[in-house]
């Protein structure tokens, strides 16, 4: 049976856990087709190996990072996140269930009836495109027709992330879309947008490819040394008063 161990370095433990569920179902969905690797995942949202550090002559060999996040200017190997197999400490569902909420959602008030808005909610402080856009707020009197929400982290934790259910925002007319630091795979995206579904096979399909492609240049043979996950301990723990607990592994 093929197992995933990690070793984490900082503290992202829940996107730790985010990236096991994908990387399990993966290995569901291929049994005994995932070859044996040994990889590094960054978690943060600035890409972390730069063009720019192995321009010269003598430069070593950037390493092979990969990343939920990616940009022109980096070298990070661009992998889905957590957005597609669901992220359960805050309230994101995985992308099969999340697609017919969305699609109930939409249907449930006509597009005529909604609120005349263009809406946004997120974190203002990711990209200087964010922090551009939330001068386009009700302010002074003036009103550019727009409705826009930054999201405080510490707040909607405290609330369960109740507010941030995105089957719930088919209230406005308009969705507004912005960058953040990086993109997020954005090749994935785009046959998804000329046919309107995104299959999640597609995205399992990339992550074997990308894996098994990656396992060719391996030069040694991985070993087990770190902690061991498999499905069963994925059980996110609730503390009494609603707060997000910690995470049993």
């Amino acid at each position: 049976m093929q197992t995933v161990h990690s070793e984490v370095q900082g503290k992202f433990s829940d996107e730790r856990r985010c990236h096991n569920m994908g990387l399990l179902q993966l290995l569901r969905l291929y049994p005994g087709r995932i070859p044996d690797v040994d990889l590094m995942f960054a978690c943060d949202d600035r890409t972390v190996v730069h063009k720019r550090d192995y321009s010269s002559p003598n430069a070593s060999i950037p390493p092979p990072v990969f990343h939920y996040c990616g940009e022109e200017a980096s070298y990070d190997i661009v992998f889905p996140d957590w957005s597609f197999w669901g992220w359960p400490e805050v309230n994101i569902k995985p992308w099969e269930e999340l697609k017919e909420e969305l699609k109930e959602a939409n249907e449930r008030i006509k597009w005529k009836d909604r609120e005349p808005y263009a809406f946004w909610k997120g974190n203002s402080k990711l990209g200087p495109a964010r922090k551009d856009l939330v001068t386009c707020n009700v302010s002074n009197g003036q009103d550019w027709k727009a409705r826009l929400f930054d999201m405080e982290w510490s707040g909607e934790k405290k609330k369960g992330f109740n507010t941030s259910n995105l089957a719930n925002q088919c209230t406005y007319r308009y969705k507004i879309y912005v960058e953040g630091n990086t993109w997020s795979a954005q090749e994935i995206g785009k046959p998804a947008a000329k046919c309107k579904k995104l299959k999640m096979q597609n995205i399992y399909d990339y992550c074997f490819h990308v894996l098994n492609e990656y396992a060719k240049l391996l030069r040694y043979k991985p070993i087990e040394g770190s902690k061991e996950t498999c499905s069963e301990t994925l059980v996110p723990l609730k503390a009494e008063n609603g707060d997000l607990g910690s995470t049993r592994w």
